[in-house]
């Protein structure tokens, strides 16, 4: 490439980035001037208003239409709101960070975090660097789990640090004492059916005891173990979309999994813990149960989650829908 080539070039994409950030600077004038009918319509109606939907079959004029659309898009989501997100505070209140995430890292005897692996943590976390991550010292030969997941930008929806999580508990509360008592009987209740729960001694004396703390005071049978989402408590605790066949093109799967036999735990004493804590691999395997089976209790379901990809059970759940000609929105498609 000779030296006016490069000239040409640098001109064509400053004059292009000048062209798209005045476009931005437009659309974002545009967003306060649409038309509001009475307050009654929102931002994506306005927008859908000011430009319509009807697709044009001009390869100029969709282009330019496209890139008008997507810059709304934009701005909509660049308008909103950045949530006020508060940490509770543990990670000040206990100088050993016992409350805190701080699994393979290096780790004393009592379980305890390095202090220096810790703030390196906290550095690569506040600064964000690739350089930072990978100074960080790690205990053994597992690494974080994608550490830096949070700092990507997608394309779709709004940015995800324009979204808040809730404080989480703190650890002298009561309320994370219940829920460490709930996950303990969890792990104690995993082989117990789903169909038996409160029908046995293990899950009769789960609801007994969680009953001592005031956000499991509601707990039955029939919410034993569930989240407490909206919805959540109605029906089954799994879902039609975990046990009916699935469509998948000129094939059906038939949801039964391979799962763990009865009785198959890990990590149940305090060397296997202290030794994953700091970052070794598991020294135990899963043994499996050598048919496979319907989902029928937390065993089988935490195999089924150890092993998915991300959007199997939504994918799966549209299949079925789809074979059972299930009824949809209106929209202009078959």
């Amino acid at each position: 490439m000779n030296k006016s080539t490069e000239i040409t070039n640098a001109t064509e994409a400053t004059s292009s980035r000048r062209s798209f950030l005045k476009n931005l600077g437009v659309a974002a004038a545009s967003i306060s001037s649409l038309p509001l009918i009475s307050g009654a319509m929102n931002k994506v109606q306005a927008a859908d208003f000011y430009y319509g939907t009807t697709p044009s079959t001009n390869i100029l004029t969709r282009r330019s239409k496209s890139l008008s659309i997507r810059q709304f898009a934009a701005m909509i989501q660049y308008s909103l709101n950045i949530p006020s997100q508060t940490p509770n505070t543990d990670e000040r209140l206990y100088k050993g960070r016992i409350a805190n995430f701080s699994k393979g890292l290096p780790h004393n005897n009592l379980g305890e975090v390095d202090p220096i692996a810790y703030d390196r943590l906290l550095t690569a976390i506040s600064s964000g660097r690739h350089s930072d991550y990978e100074a960080i010292p790690m205990g053994g030969s597992v690494k974080l789990a994608n550490p830096q997941a949070a700092l990507a930008y997608q394309l779709e929806g709004g940015d995800s640090h324009t979204y808040a999580c809730p404080q989480f508990y703190s650890l002298s509360s009561e309320q994370l004492a219940g829920e460490m008592v709930e996950m303990y009987w969890h792990a104690l209740a995993l082989d117990v059916p789903f169909s038996q729960y409160g029908q046995e001694p293990q899950t009769a004396a789960a609801i007994n005891d969680l009953k001592r703390f005031k956000n499991y005071s509601h707990v039955n049978a029939g919410n034993l173990f569930r989240v407490g989402l909206p919805g959540d408590a109605t029906g089954p605790l799994v879902s039609q979309f975990l046990w009916r066949d699935v469509p998948c093109g000129p094939f059906t799967l038939q949801q039964r999994y391979k799962v763990p036999v009865a009785g198959d735990t890990h990590m149940t004493n305090y060397d296997q813990w202290l030794a994953i804590q700091r970052g070794t691999p598991a020294a135990t395997s899963t043994a499996f149960d050598g048919t496979p089976r319907y989902m029928r209790n937390a065993h089988d379901m935490a195999e089924w989650v150890h092993k998915d990809f991300t959007f199997q059970a939504f994918q799966n759940a549209a299949l079925i829908l789809m074979g059972l000609n299930a009824q949809r929105d209106t929209h202009p498609y078959p």
